[in-house]
């Protein structure tokens, strides 16, 4: 669900639990216009944002900066030509418009991860893939502070993370929360909330119809609102079909990075069928659930990143 802590900050929580193989997902991203802060923590399940961005390709705002700090696990970024294997306690810095990505694996796994809108709080021209590493001290505090976005005060939370990454040496703006709200519509949460209802329960098969039902309002409506809350939030997708889509191949991703069954990945991510989920991949461009599954036996971010496209 999500739920304003202030004027114009939306949470979000998404979540993936499958105990019938013993793993499970959980993200929290805390938005405002000019900032995104989410903690993804992961438990024998890998997010590989590259093989997805090959499969639904990201809006690419270029007018956003991500830092992401990786606090457990084993990391991989690629931009370009380039490849970086990351570990805990390093951070990536690079402009979202490069077309940069990311994954995440491990026994267990948590990143966190800040998106600025370029020019507002800190450096987003020059950089290029930049690898910060922070010191226990640092890496401590942000786990603390990755820990109180489940709790009563998350914006704070925020501005001690912005804290600690200027601490160590990131540029970044001092700012407040009407700083990060600064141009907020009222009718972003209704909205926010209408959509996580549905896309928190894939297995149901949401419908755009489920938002238009809860919120009174036209379906041209939903479609030009969630457009406009993509643009002022910098979400990845602006359009209700991409944003299904890329959930479920997200999702249904991370399952089989775990060796689930395609029965069992069908089922969670609101495929009607094995045979729908397999069409989606192949239709994506995506090898099969199946042959990422057995791939994924291995060193899963290594195997996986054969399928990236070229990154010549």
């Amino acid at each position: 669900m999500s739920f304003r802590y202030a004027p114009g900050v939306l949470r979000q929580v998404r979540s993936l639990d499958a105990p019938e193989i013993g793993v499970a997902y959980r993200a929290i991203d805390l938005r405002a216009p000019l900032l995104r802060v989410g903690v993804q923590s992961g438990h024998g399940i890998a997010s590989d944002y590259g093989l997805l961005d090959r499969a639904t390709p990201f809006v690419r705002d270029v007018r956003r900066v991500c830092l992401s700090v990786l606090l457990e696990g084993e990391g991989r970024f690629d931009e370009g030509d380039r490849r970086l294997w990351l570990r805990p306690g390093e951070a990536v810095l690079s402009d979202a418009s490069r077309g940069g990505t990311e994954a995440y694996a491990g026994p267990r796994s948590r990143v966190l991860v800040l998106e600025w809108a370029s020019g507002t709080l800190g450096p987003s021209a020059d950089v290029d893939g930049l690898v910060v590493r922070l010191g226990e001290r640092e890496i401590a505090a942000l786990a603390r502070a990755a820990d109180a976005f489940d709790g009563p005060q998350p914006v704070q939370a925020v501005l001690e993370i912005l804290a600690v990454m200027r601490s160590a040496g990131v540029a970044l703006e001092r700012v407040d929360v009407g700083d990060l709200t600064e141009g907020s519509d009222p009718r972003d949460l209704a909205l926010a909330l209408a959509l996580d209802g549905p896309l928190s329960n894939l297995a149901s098969f949401p419908a755009i119809d489920d938002v238009v039902d809860e919120l009174g309002w036209s379906q041209r409506l939903v479609h030009r609102r969630i457009a406009a809350l993509a643009s002022r939030y910098g979400f990845a997708f602006d359009t209700w079909r991409a944003l299904l889509h890329h959930l479920r191949l997200a999702m249904a991703l991370r399952l089989a990075s775990a060796g689930a069954t395609t029965e069992l990945i069908a089922k969670k991510t609101g495929y009607r069928s094995p045979v729908a989920l397999c069409h989606a991949f192949a239709k994506a461009g995506l090898p099969s659930p199946g042959t990422l599954a057995r791939e994924a036996r291995r060193d899963v971010l290594d195997a996986w990143a054969t399928h990236l496209r070229d990154r010549s």
